[in-house]
């Protein structure tokens, strides 16, 4: 029995299914050989003829990504684009290929984003977005054009929308700052996302300019709520 088989077995008889930090870090910083073999361990049939728990696949569909790259992308690239595979594991390939394959991922991701609304064929959009991020990070393309159409994008699944709403508030962008500012402003938006929006702007713009917008959008506030927040914010931060 190999460390890795054994490491498998051993964990799902009690119950921590390769989810032991220190042992899947192990695993993951493994040779090429260990990736192949959670590759050949992902498409074995289990002895009892049952279906393997999903949390098992994602642990070794982890340490496949990682110390085997090259050899997991076409099946990272499957589990993301064909439906058919467990949810929870076709989410855990679109978050690998972005951080084990980030240029192939862009590739992939692209018509995704564009697409970030609830779909049952893909990930979550959330997730989608997620990695998007990643992908971009790992290849110094910027995300923020993508993430200002899903940030302002009213039909956009929410969850998504909220982490482009909090990623563009960490990247100062010009666009960047133009989504939040036009999220802060609007006045029948979500309140939650308005909420960000500011905090985005108040910590990525000079406090003179910052300031300003919240000042003038604080005199036409008519979300009694929001303009509480304003309040302050303003107090907290300008005064």
């Amino acid at each position: 029995m190999t460390p890795l088989d054994k490491a498998v077995t051993s964990d799902i008889s009690d119950q921590r299914l390769l989810r032991g930090r220190e042992l899947l870090g192990k695993l993951r910083a493994g040779p090429r050989e260990v990736g192949l073999e959670a590759l050949a361990l992902m498409r074995d049939v289990p002895v009892s003829g049952s279906s393997r728990l999903v949390d098992v696949d994602r642990a070794l569909l982890d340490v496949a990504a990682h110390a085997a790259p090259a050899d997991a992308r076409p099946l990272l690239e499957a589990l993301l684009t064909q439906y058919g595979a467990a949810l929870e594991l076709r989410t855990e390939a679109c978050l690998l290929l972005a951080e084990t394959s980030p240029e192939r991922a862009i590739e992939l991701l692209e018509p995704m984003v564009a697409k970030a609304h609830p779909n049952r064929t893909q990930p979550p959009a959330e997730f989608i977005v997620r990695s998007w991020v990643t992908a971009c990070d790992h290849t110094g393309r910027s995300p923020v054009p993508e993430l200002a159409d899903v940030a302002t994008n009213l039909f956009a699944d929410e969850t998504a929308r909220i982490l482009a709403v909090k990623e563009l508030g960490h990247r100062p962008e010009p666009l960047a700052l133009q989504s939040l500012q036009a999220i802060l402003i609007e006045s029948t938006g979500d309140g939650y996302l308005r909420r960000m929006a500011a905090q985005g702007l108040r910590d990525s713009l000079p406090k003179e300019s910052g300031c300003e917008i919240f000042e003038r959008v604080a005199s036409r506030e008519a979300d009694l709520n929001f303009a509480q927040f304003l309040a302050d914010l303003l107090q907290k931060h300008c005064r």
